[in-house]
């Protein structure tokens, strides 16, 4: 994984796989400077960016994730039954190494705490929201989700990364560029402040042209068009669960 700047310095064009970090993105759009782009389109839409920075300082004041999942969330500790030499008698084992004559076989239960590890897991998130979905809500589902998912996976202590994911045609260039967003990554806590991009579908639109304007650099009214491709060209099947998707299969 490359920063904006990064790639900005590596590639003459944008490359058709871009994978960021989140946090690394934001940090980078936020400036709203159009000439840290490859295009340098001097004309951005400059209201969705103020659209995105007032969604994500309410999310933040607001903490709404956490109160979203207050009632969903339950951390499950499972009792794990061992041969003990002390604890709970085992009456019918008790009779039966009895009369084998096998009294050297711990005959009592004991019960601990224990938690399993479980494999790590990679959630896809669609994020591919064109204008003329703004109003829909699609991304809240997948936003709660997506979340609960993270979180429970953070409580069961399975390692867990989150990956917003779009592809995208625009006028520059024909060919499909694929964008593939860290939220999560494996070691990494819930940043929640930036999970307030994702939260609804006007947000997460503001979201893609904010990054189309100021880390790509695409012409004013032309931020390109959302595209239908497969996961799994880049993640095997069973690494990865899509959440949700609509523009995005295996």
């Amino acid at each position: 994984m490359m920063t904006c700047r990064e790639y900005l310095d590596y590639f003459k064009s944008p490359p058709e796989e871009i994978h960021v970090h989140g946090l690394d993105l934001l940090s980078h759009c936020l400036q709203g400077d159009t000439t840290q782009t490859w295009y340098k389109d001097n004309f951005p839409q400059k209201g969705m960016l103020h659209e995105l920075q007032e969604e994500m300082e309410k999310h933040c004041q607001e903490d709404s994730l956490n109160r979203v999942l207050e009632d969903t969330l339950t951390q499950k500790d499972k009792w794990i039954r061992f041969d003990s030499v002390d604890g709970e008698l085992d009456v019918d084992r008790f009779i039966e190494n009895q009369n084998n004559g096998n009294f050297d076989t711990p005959m009592f239960d004991e019960y601990r705490k224990e938690k399993r590890p479980k494999p790590a897991m990679t959630l896809i998130m669609d994020c591919a929201i064109p204008f003329g979905e703004r109003p829909y809500n699609d991304m809240a589902r997948r936003h709660k989700e997506v979340y609960t998912l993270a979180v429970q996976a953070f409580m069961e202590g399975r390692p867990c990364r989150v990956i917003a994911c779009w592809g995208v045609r625009y006028r520059e260039d024909p060919k499909q560029r694929r964008f593939f967003i860290t939220i999560k990554d494996f070691n990494e806590p819930i940043f929640s402040g930036m999970w307030g991009a994702f939260k609804t579908n006007r947000s997460t639109n503001s979201f893609l042209n904010v990054m189309m304007d100021y880390f790509i650099g695409t012409a004013q009214g032309s931020n390109g068009t959302p595209t239908d491709w497969r996961i799994t060209e880049f993640i095997p099947r069973e690494e990865c669960e899509l959440i949700d998707p609509k523009r995005l299969s295996y």
